[in-house]
């Protein structure tokens, strides 16, 4: 895989104020692995 990169989209709670948007987009080496990437499960507060 040289040269190749994989395209993380949206922010994390650890970017900067600027990057936290569905549309940021950055860029990693295939084997790249932090925490704050992933993806986010959410739901309705229950009543």
């Amino acid at each position: 895989m040289t040269g190749e990169k994989r395209v993380l989209r949206g922010g994390s709670w650890a970017d900067v104020l600027s990057a936290l948007r569905a549309t940021a987009r950055f860029s990693a080496d295939p084997n790249f692995e932090d925490r704050t990437i992933g993806f986010r499960c959410a739901m309705d507060r229950l009543k």
